[in-house]
């Protein structure tokens, strides 16, 4: 670690970790954008250790933040199915028992305490809509399982078993949340946000803890008419924001029928997937995140802390702190537009929306370091910069869900440490996210941890290093019961996609050095016909060690 210091009279005192959701490294300035979008971002990179090639083990968030948290990779412990339940150690719990004082800021449902991320935290705040939870849980998991059932591949003893955990579990978590909500408001903890606050936590609390006994009395019974949980959640949270009475009842309907006429238009005339009226998102922007940071470091003072929090922005296509979002309306971008097909209109909102993002983000980011400077507390901190996920590029057509795909644009990530006294490196090696936290300890003078899978970016194991792997379990849950493990390997030169039950044949494999966009499928030519085998075995492998451990989890 010694050799990564330039100044040795300087104490890292506090760590800052912000994670920026879906910001590919193709982003930033110092690669091959001719714009600099990132000019904060970039400066940190020359100053710090950056790595040029780092990867996310899978994607989208629920599937990187295991890696990034716990340094293990998405399929191990059972999957991600809670997040890091089952994980045995997180970063968070180091960090705490060396000393620091814990604080995270969690923007996304996924990165809640009902995932488990609160591990090891003094302080958790989640300041994201409520609303956004449920919707996200019937989404990903409760409809998988309905779907099972009306296929006939479960029968409802065995949804009930499944379902009715999770319901259980939603119910018991949702009250906690409106509990906490209390107490921040009435501690006014954090500036006002309708995206927050606009909710009667109290009456939400009730309804759900009327809804806990309800499933508790007869769970069979109350699943059995409740197979389309959003819309009953639904209620319950407009009954929570705009109340019972016709009034409240009315107003709720207009709004959600706003939302969804505008949801519509804005896709009918190709503008993406962020909303013009703010008041309908279900997500803190970055500069509500940054005054948040700001005012708690503030608060916080000197003593030794390590503080979390994830910037949702890039990935919502957010580039405003005002209440209206509008649509560019300048002249080349009109005529670019008119010039497009159906079809092209709305990558080309997309890629206008994904840069102004990032380059908000990065202004909030900018102004954050400005306070350290001002406080003195730069120079004291090892600040740390990821992303668990990339975005895809708007010129390239994919064919498959974007969420699990593993083409370098959704998993090659920034990753940057930096502190006044380190030494600036590039490192080229590849390295992935189960090195973050590995890397964090070691800068801090921190011994590593043996649960952890990671090496320092730095260090010559990660150097020797021959491939990484990203993996998923696929769409909505992760039930390796029933589901296909994917898995892709990548070497410096070579990305191998694989799936399971698939023969080598129906794989991807591309040359990097040849086509870096991923375009040319080699799988099928038998002048790679070893290559494939090899990176085949090396699939193969880790799908068999995923099973075996799969089956140790269940048997605990």
């Amino acid at each position: 670690m010694e050799k990564h210091l330039l100044d040795t009279s300087l104490t890292m005192q506090n760590i800052i970790f912000l994670s920026i959701d879906a910001l590919s490294y193709t982003r930033l300035g110092n690669s091959t954008e001719s714009e600099s979008l990132t000019p904060f971002l970039d400066d940190l990179s020359k100053k710090g250790i950056s790595c040029a090639n780092a990867f996310s083990n899978g994607q989208p968030t629920q599937m990187a933040f295991p890696s990034i948290f716990t340094s293990t990779l998405p399929l191990d412990c059972g999957g991600y199915n809670r997040g890091i339940k089952n994980r045995e150690i997180t970063l968070t719990e180091v960090m705490k028992r060396n000393g620091f004082y814990t604080a995270g800021f969690a923007t996304v449902n996924f990165l809640g305490r009902f995932y488990y991320y609160d591990r090891g935290f003094d302080e958790f705040h989640e300041i994201y809509n409520i609303k956004r939870f449920w919707k996200s849980l019937s989404k990903n998991f409760f409809s998988y399982y309905v779907q099972l059932m009306k296929e006939g591949l479960i029968n409802f003893e065995e949804f009930c078993e499944v379902t009715g955990k999770a319901v259980k579990a939603s119910y018991k978590y949702l009250v906690l949340f409106c509990e906490e909500k209390n107490r921040e408001i009435k501690e006014n903890t954090f500036g006002y946000n309708p995206i927050i606050h606009a909710y009667d936590y109290s009456r939400l609390r009730k309804l759900i803890l009327r809804e806990l006994d309800l499933y508790e009395n007869n769970p069979q019974e109350y699943l059995s008419k409740q197979f389309d949980m959003q819309l009953k959640y639904d209620r319950i949270i407009n009954i929570a924001r705009y109340g019972e009475s016709p009034f409240g009842v009315m107003e709720a309907y207009i709004n959600a029928t706003i939302e969804d006429i505008m949801v519509r238009l804005q896709n009918k005339l190709g503008f993406g997937y962020s909303y013009i009226l703010k008041k309908y998102d279900h997500f803190v922007s970055a500069k509500y995140l940054r005054e948040c940071i700001i005012d708690w470091i503030d608060k916080r003072g000197e003593s030794p802390f390590f503080l979390w929090a994830h910037f949702l922005d890039i990935h919502e296509g957010n580039y405003t702190s005002g209440k209206i979002q509008l649509p560019p309306i300048s002249g080349s971008f009109l005529k670019k537009r008119v010039t497009l097909k159906r079809d092209e209109i709305k990558g080309h909102y997309n890629e206008y929306a994904t840069r102004r993002a990032i380059k908000y983000v990065d202004d909030q980011l900018g102004k954050v370091i400005r306070f350290l400077k001002e406080k003195d507390l730069l120079d004291k901190t090892l600040l740390v910069i990821t992303s668990d996920h990339g975005m895809e590029d708007n010129s390239i057509k994919r064919s498959g869900h974007k969420a699990t795909l593993f083409y370098d644009e959704f998993i090659r990530v920034p990753m940057i440490f930096y502190n006044a006294r380190l030494k600036p490196e590039k490192i080229t090696n590849m390295c992935s996210q189960l090195d973050l936290a590995p890397t964090i300890l070691d800068l801090m003078g921190i011994g590593p941890v043996t649960q952890f899978k990671g090496v320092p970016v730095y260090s010559s194991t990660a150097k020797d290093r021959e491939f990484i792997i990203s993996e998923n379990n696929g769409r909505g849950p992760c039930d390796l019961k029933r589901k296909k493990i994917n898995i892709a390997i990548r070497t410096e030169r070579y990305k191998y996609i694989w799936s399971e039950g698939n023969n080598p044949g129906a794989s991807e494999l591309y040359d990097l050095e040849s086509d870096p966009g991923e375009l040319d499928n080699l799988s099928g030519n038998k002048k790679f016909k070893e290559t494939l085998r090899g990176m085949d075995e090396l699939a193969q492998k880790r799908c068999r060690q995923i099973r075996k451990n799969t089956k140790e989890t269940i048997r605990e």
